[in-house]
């Protein structure tokens, strides 16, 4: 059917004009209003108007387009570009089989420490005599010899090892030469954390042939620990010195 008539209001396509020339059109409605226009010349003629008006458009830079827009109007997103949606895709299946080994792995992982905690745990709190089982004692963090910073019949040793407390404990093992002079000194064991803080923590005196034993526990972390030394009481001289 053809109209001729501009006043029509009978005819359902009068709207489609713009949305056509525009492509806002679906598919199925682009095609239905081609079809209605090989047969109506009012909407042949409104399309042929406003042919010139994407090309218009296109000229309108982007900000100048944005700013006329009305504050109500929500502008819709652009399209996505060709190929981006079974990229998206891939990528989708990609995470999900990357998610699966991650779970898949944190499960193996898991498992494995539980046999490496249980395992040792076993053996230690076994005990064939129907006795106490034996105490696990923590494994020292540093051993060292001291070197000695002047001439001295001393020779000592010293470990680190941590503490439940998160601290550690300093045992030293200080040897006074048997064959040295006849001579009865005093001496000092300090430690100096990695800042550069020195704390005393034993004093003792002796003479040839004593093996000195003293052991204390401070709140620094074994790591933290940067030296231990021995001094003379008499003149706070560094006699021996052992490094972290």
């Amino acid at each position: 059917m053809t109209t001729n008539d501009p006043h029509n209001t009978d005819d359902p396509f009068t709207t489609w004009d713009a949305g056509y020339v525009l492509g806002a059109l679906s598919p199925a409605d682009r095609r239905i209003y081609q079809a209605h226009l090989a047969e109506c010349d009012n909407c042949s003629n409104a399309v042929n108007e406003l042919a010139g008006v994407p090309g218009l458009l296109a000229l309108v830079p982007r900000e100048t387009a944005l700013s006329m827009i009305d504050d109500d109007v929500v502008a819709l997103p652009p399209p996505p570009p060709d190929g981006m949606l079974p990229r998206l895709v891939a990528k989708a299946e990609r995470t999900r089989r990357r998610s699966r080994w991650i779970t898949a792995g944190v499960g193996i992982a898991a498992a494995a420490a539980a046999v490496a905690i249980a395992v040792p745990v076993a053996r230690i709190g076994h005990d064939s005599g129907g006795g106490t089982a034996p105490t696990v004692s923590a494994q020292p963090f540093a051993a060292r010899t001291m070197t000695n910073l002047i001439a001295s019949p001393l020779s000592a040793d010293f470990t680190l090892t941590p503490s439940a407390d998160g601290g550690t404990r300093v045992d030293l093992e200080c040897r006074y030469d048997a064959g040295a002079a006849a001579y009865t000194g005093k001496y000092e064991m300090y430690v100096t954390d990695a800042s550069g803080v020195e704390s005393q923590l034993a004093t003792w005196t002796a003479k040839p042939g004593d093996v000195v034993t003293p052991s204390a526990t401070i709140s620094t972390a074994p790591g933290n620990v940067r030296s231990v030394d021995i001094r003379s009481s008499a003149t706070e001289q560094v006699i021996l010195l052992g490094t972290v």
